[in-house]
């Protein structure tokens, strides 16, 4: 039996490329991500001018507000803009989002964004009546954006980030195993200005997060950690001559977490580079060098660089980039999660991390081609090897007394390949066919992805209506993932591993989702129907054992239904 589930999935930009994402409920608050087969735990991402760690945030779409304030087709011409977002559905959902964009002058911008979500721990399904509540996620952020007559620019942004929520554990019946609360501030502010004939760009942050698990199970085992997180970054460009100039970039990162669990650790990363950029109408070429350094002690040369040829709506490239990339907290740290041995009243380590691992230097090759046929067709693919040298990750041990412990496994060198490809087709009136794909042609242990192969199609379908007084929109899509590897997710220690005993998942998972939008002058209604697949089953009375469900520690969910309605409006 086919197992189907419906969410709507936006896409995301991580880094420069098109990540992998699963999502694990369906508010899209838990899930994983990679990117060319890395996991994105310990990565973070920058979003300027504020920079997101990755040491316990491994799901980057928690940090996205879900409606922006000017709609598609809106006039941008008032000085303020204003949206207000309400959702409402299954499983408790209940939503409020608000976006204001103001204008004061045309040298300044001011953004504020708050949104507050409540739902139902993994949709309600376990504990509806011992232990009720829901997850509650508040985010709120202000960023500020001026320009002077030189060609200067000052960003400054603030955001806070709070959520309470349950975390499930599976022992033959979902229960709600430990409730997780995080607070995370993060701060930044960017300049770029010009002296003589060089551009350069500064930018510095920081970002604040205390993570707890209050325990709700006996036997689980909880932890807490503070994390302080620092990120400064300086660019400049002089031009030699026409099309000709050469650039220069320094980043400076640090880490430091107190946790009862962890332990205090504290990391570090510099690194330089300098290069020549050569562009024209049909040209462009990126090649920088330089040197980076860990608090560890490793050094590495690093290399990056970008060409492309450009032709007419045709272009094909070719990226590289080798740096060091820091381990995550949870590898270097000491022994936690102590258990009793069923023969003694020793207590033994479950979670074994080697402090002494070494930081290991990641590389990344793609080449690719894109074309595009007017405003009609356009594809692009890509193709990519990725390599880690050395390359450590967790593995799952299971015990003779059925206990299992999590031990640090080094490889000296692992390299992973995949196809990246992306197309639409627009033929008829303004109905678009988009499709998507991300397989991994290599299957080696210890790769952060739960599915070699990532599909996703959708049919877009707009019209108007009523002499133009209405907007519709239809979008019907299907997203489809397969080839399940032997890499999981605990959500009660927050971090990645790789299984080594038979364990009993689905090979593929998929979700459907169709939502029917109205717009009418400046307010929007939208339907989204989820899980279509279990409500016709539902109705033709079969009993649906679960639908979407991509890891064995995450519980499944039934359906999902949510009625929106958005006020878009100037001045």
């Amino acid at each position: 039996m086919r197992r189907i589930m419906v969410i709507t999935v936006l896409p995301l930009t991580l880094l420069g490329s098109s990540p992998g994402e699963i999502p694990f409920d369906w508010s899209g608050q838990w899930g994983t991500s990679h990117s060319y087969g890395f996991s994105s735990w310990g990565i973070g991402f920058h979003r300027s001018p504020l920079h997101f760690d990755g040491n316990f945030v491994e799901w980057p779409n928690r940090f996205r507000f879900s409606s922006p304030a000017v709609r598609d087709g809106m006039s941008e011409d008032g000085s303020l803009s204003t949206s207000i977002n309400y959702r409402k559905g299954d499983y408790g959902l209940d939503e409020l989002s608000l976006d204001f964009l103001s204008h004061l002058s045309p040298n300044r911008t001011t953004r504020f964004r708050a949104f507050k979500r409540n739902f139902e721990d993994y949709h309600g399904i376990f504990d509806p009546m011992d232990r009720p509540g829901g997850t509650v996620q508040q985010n709120y952020r202000f960023d500020s954006e001026s320009s002077g007559g030189r060609g200067d620019k000052w960003q400054i942004a603030t955001a806070l980030f709070l959520t309470t929520g349950g975390v499930p554990r599976w022992n033959m019946q979902w229960e709600r195993g430990a409730e997780r609360r995080d607070k995370i501030l993060t701060a930044g502010a960017s300049y770029s200005g010009k002296t003589g004939s060089m551009k350069y760009r500064l930018e510095g942050s920081s970002f604040l997060e205390q993570f707890r698990n209050r325990k709700m199970v006996e036997e689980i085992t909880v932890w807490s950690a503070d994390l302080y997180s620092h990120r400064i970054h300086a660019l400049g460009e002089l031009p030699v001559q026409k099309g000709f100039s050469f650039f220069f970039s320094g980043t400076g990162r640090s880490a430091a977490v107190s946790s009862d669990t962890l332990g205090n650790q504290w990391q570090s990363y510099l690194g330089a580079a300098a290069g020549l950029r050569i562009h024209s109408s049909s040209l462009e070429n990126r090649a920088a060098i330089g040197a980076s350094r860990v608090s560890s002690g490793e050094t590495a040369i690093t290399a990056q660089g970008h060409f492309r040829l450009k032709g007419r709506e045709k272009s094909l490239f070719l990226t590289f980039k080798r740096d060091l990339q820091l381990l995550p907290l949870q590898f270097t740290s000491r022994a936690f999660m102590y258990a009793r041995d069923s023969f003694s009243h020793i207590a033994y380590p479950r979670v074994r991390p080697d402090s002494t691992a070494r930081v290991p230097t990641r590389t990344v090759f793609r080449a690719g081609a894109s074309a595009a046929g007017g405003d009609r067709v356009a594809g692009e693919l890509t193709l990519f090897v990725s390599q880690i040298s050395p390359h450590h990750y967790f593995e799952k041990i299971v015990q003779s007394d059925g206990l299992h412990v999590l031990g640090l496994n080094s490889e000296r060198t692992s390299r992973a390949r995949g196809i990246i490809w992306k197309g639409s087709v627009n033929y008829f009136r303004d109905w678009t066919i988009l499709a998507q794909g991300k397989s991994m042609l290599d299957g080696q242990p210890g790769w952060g992805y739960l599915f070699r192969h990532d599909n996703r199609v959708e049919l877009r379908f707009h019209e108007k209506l009523f002499w133009g007084r209405l907007d519709a929109g239809v979008n019907l899509s299907a997203h489809y993932w397969s080839g399940r590897t032997a890499y999981d997710w605990d959500p009660i220690l927050n971090m990645g591993f790789t299984e080594t005993g038979p364990r009993d998942v689905q090979e593929s998972v998929g979700i459907l989702s169709a939502e029917f939008k109205a717009v009418i002058q400046s307010v929007e209604l939208s339907y989204v129907m989820t899980n279509l697949q279990y409500l016709i089953e539902r109705a033709s009375g079969e009993i649906v054992a679960h639908t979407f469900s991509p890891s064995p520690l995450f519980p499944p969910a039934g359906r999902l239904v949510y009625f929106k309605v958005g006020w878009y409006f100037s001045n």
